[in-house]
């Protein structure tokens, strides 16, 4: 049987090197193996990201409120649309997903051939904060403001 790839079983990542009558063996991409249970496999049931040769990455980033959204968008759409690893169909989006509690809560979504996954995932997180660091936009932070008194003041 030849090797077939799949993102995550069990909370693991990796290529699924082979399957045993108790155990399927998986290469993490650590290179490291990982012996995993079938009863497992059966339990929990398997998502095979790779059957149909793509993957959605998903990067998700938060910007303040009175950010430009639509300049924020287009940068990141000009990021993806200009890296010949994200694919023209489907097209990537940019979204906004939540109104959250540090401001806005987005993603950008590209589409990319499975073995390109990881180096745009991790290469479009610095790219993205570059352009947007570099157009004025910066991102949401957690803050807390904390008022000191001292015991005088508390009398």
């Amino acid at each position: 049987m030849v090797p077939w790839k799949l993102r995550s079983l069990n909370s693991r990542r990796g290529i699924v090197r082979e399957i045993q009558l108790f155990s399927t063996v998986l290469r993490q991409p650590d290179r490291s193996l990982a012996v995993l249970p079938n009863g497992d496999l059966q339990k929990d049931g398997l998502i095979n990201y790779t059957c149909l040769g793509i993957s959605r990455v998903d990067l998700a980033f938060t910007l303040k409120y009175e950010a430009d959204v639509e300049k924020a968008r287009s940068i990141i759409m000009e990021i993806m649309t200009g890296d010949e690893r994200v694919l023209a169909e489907p097209p990537p989006v940019v979204v906004v997903m939540n109104m959250g509690e540090n401001g806005l809560e987005m993603q950008a979504r590209p589409f990319v051939r499975y073995e390109d996954y990881d180096p745009v995932q991790f290469g479009f997180r610095q790219r993205i904060t570059e352009h947007l660091n570099a157009a004025g936009i910066t991102p949401a932070v957690s803050q807390q403001d904390i008022q000191l008194k001292s015991l005088e003041e508390t009398r």
